[in-house]
């Protein structure tokens, strides 16, 4: 549902944050949009690839992704050993679940080349997420260069021609315009 289109009726904005990021739908909302469009809520997908084997590679035990100069626009995941998950960080402030304020414990860090097309004058871009690409998977500390598809709308890891599984938990998808801003 296009939050643009169904503003002010199925998206509601609030006063706590600044737009654009400030657009919220509710689940009634999302099943009368649903309803109004034909789309189905229920359907077979495929389980995704999970590891059961400790990943092997280079230690990664702090990521820095710089999508500009700007403070605002750094990245910088940390990697703690005994909750074995990344915490995320944005111009230097931990990144928290809104309502628990809990720090966001991340288990794979999948960053992505993607090429960027400039394609107006305000600077809005569009994104290749459809060819694939070169990429790196962080898990449990450690960093393994990846190719990536995109396999029925989802953003995958492989290792030559081979799935490459996720350890379980939450994924966090970076997608960059060239791999070389992101360092460990």
């Amino acid at each position: 549902l296009n939050g643009l289109f169904y503003d002010g009726t199925l998206f509601k904005r609030v006063s706590f944050r600044t737009a654009p990021h400030n657009s919220y739908i509710t689940f009634a909302n999302i099943k009368k949009g649903a309803a109004e469009k034909g789309y189905l809520l229920q359907d077979h997908i495929d389980p995704l690839p999970f590891r059961i084997d400790a990943p092997k590679g280079e230690q990664a035990d702090k990521i820095d992704i710089m999508y500009s100069h700007r403070g605002y626009a750094q990245v910088q995941y940390k990697y703690a050993p005994d909750q074995k998950s990344y915490f995320r960080y944005s111009a230097g402030e931990q990144t928290i679940d809104y309502d628990t304020h809990d720090p966001i414990q991340i288990q794979n860090v999948l960053v992505i080349a993607a090429k960027h097309n400039v394609i107006d004058s305000s600077g809005r871009r569009s994104i290749d997420l459809v060819s694939g690409g070169s990429g790196y998977l962080f898990q449990n500390g450690i960093v393994k260069q990846i190719e990536w598809e995109n396999v029925n709308g989802r953003i995958l890891p492989y290792e030559n021609g081979a799935p490459v599984g996720f350890m379980p938990g939450k994924t966090w998808i970076n997608v960059v315009p060239d791999l070389n801003i992101v360092k460990w």
